[in-house]
């Protein structure tokens, strides 16, 4: 064979097995690759399901307010008349030295109670202790007055809680009449005649109770009387069914303390009682946001005097009953408040022909033809808003909240009604 021939073999023998050698180390390469490419993905998959954990371990509930967000909300609650929301952000040795009810009592005594504006200079924390350096503008019955103060705080059940300072302690428990009546109610199941649980609302003003007491299981609450809603005999009265769901909001499973009446027993052997939820009358509350009048009834009158100072601010707010049509207000009971049956414009009520409302008819027949004395030189008492003025032309005018010239009138009396304001001899103001 020839040289040249021999050495072509070998060349392609050498060439051919140089093809095998390399083609199967070319998969394993390419299978490296896509698998170098493939697990970042895996790995970033996990990173993504690592940090979604761990977002869900480090999820908190909402930060706690800081000791100014808490001076703030008190202020503002007190602003918005919402004394149970301002007094609950006091810690607890405050509110055993100082009832809800006087606290609130204050705030009436005082109305109108306006914070005009306050500001922070410098807040101070050291471990569970702070306090809070504060300027305050203040407009009450008795004037306008300035403050600068330091307010301290504490922390307790998990934020910060306002600590009374002694002069707010003074103010708050040598409030006239009402802070004298409130301190005589209970403030602690302790001085409860009776603890009990609500098992049922009946309607706004009779609940069920449980345990019985006496072998009695209803109780009526003491001072106040409802639109009517369960008598087989009777319609459903305008405003019943919302005065028995709110009491059925606020009673219905609830844990209550029962303060008994003089007389403990009505004529329907049920217990004549007032009823405290966390501390706070019901009673109170329910006249007070106008679903309930007042229905003071001997002997069982000890807190006459408040209810009665609750129902002229609801009445002068418009709430509730108050807030209702002559005509409806007349399908109501009459206790003597200027509504229900029976009470001025009435007869006309009964045919529709009467539309007038609640603050601008039927309360007036509650309230003394003439009017009642300013609170301060500028204000009148928030159950008769209304401003009696002489003007320089010698002339009787008299100025609602609407007028544009409400604020700067200085009033000489005041009215709870347009109606009583007429009758009094004035005329409304014409701006």
């Amino acid at each position: 064979m020839r040289p040249w021939i021999l050495l072509a073999i070998v060349l392609f023998l050498f060439i051919g097995c140089s093809e095998e050698t390399n083609t199967p180390s070319e998969q394993p390469q390419k299978k490296s690759t896509e698998k170098a490419h493939k697990e970042p993905v895996k790995e970033e998959k996990k990173d993504g399901e690592g940090e979604g954990s761990a977002s869900k371990q480090e999820s908190t509930p909402p930060q706690e307010k800081s000791p100014k967000e808490v001076l703030a909300s008190q202020y503002e609650h007190i602003n918005s008349g919402d004394y149970k929301a301002a007094y609950a952000l006091f810690d607890t040795q405050s509110h055993q030295i100082v009832s809800l009810e006087q606290y609130k009592a204050y705030f009436r005594e005082n109305s109108p109670y306006y914070i005009d504006h306050y500001s922070f200079n410098s807040v101070n924390i050291s471990g569970d202790s702070g306090s809070v350096r504060a300027d305050l503008s203040v407009h009450s019955s008795s004037g306008d007055d300035h403050y600068h103060l330091t307010q301290k705080l504490v922390r307790q059940d998990g934020g910060w809680r306002v600590v009374m300072r002694d002069e707010q302690v003074a103010s708050f428990t040598s409030a006239d009449n009402s802070s004298a009546s409130a301190s005589a109610s209970p403030a602690s199941g302790e001085n409860y005649d009776a603890t009990v649980t609500v098992s049922r609302v009946v309607d706004g003003d009779t609940v069920e109770i449980s345990p019985s007491i006496s072998s009695t299981e209803d109780v009526r609450l003491i001072g106040v009387d409802t639109p009517e809603t369960v008598d087989p005999d009777e319609e459903v009265e305008p405003y019943g069914p919302e005065a028995s769901d709110f009491a059925t909001s606020k009673l219905e499973g609830e844990r209550v303390g029962l303060e008994f009446g003089q007389e403990k027993f009505d004529d329907y052997d049920r217990l004549l009682a007032y009823v405290y939820v966390d501390g706070q009358m019901f009673n109170e509350d329910h006249i007070e946001q106008g679903y309930a009048q007042t229905y003071p009834y001997e002997p069982n009158t000890k807190y006459a005097d408040r209810f009665e100072m609750a129902q002229q601010e609801a009445r002068a707010s418009g709430l509730g009953i108050w807030n209702l049509s002559l005509q409806e207000q007349c399908q109501l009971a009459n206790h003597g408040n200027g509504i229900g049956e029976g009470s001025a414009g009435c007869e006309n009520a009964a045919d529709g022909s009467t539309s007038a409302t609640a603050t601008t008819s039927a309360s007036a027949s509650a309230e003394p033809t003439g009017g009642v004395p300013p609170i301060s030189e500028q204000d009148c008492p928030p159950s008769a808003p209304i401003k009696g003025n002489d003007s320089s032309s010698g002339e009787s005018i008299y100025h609602t909240r609407s007028s544009a010239t409400y604020d700067e009138t200085y009033p000489e009396e005041c009215f709870a009604t347009e109606a009583a304001a007429q009758a009094a001899g004035y005329r409304k103001a014409m701006d």
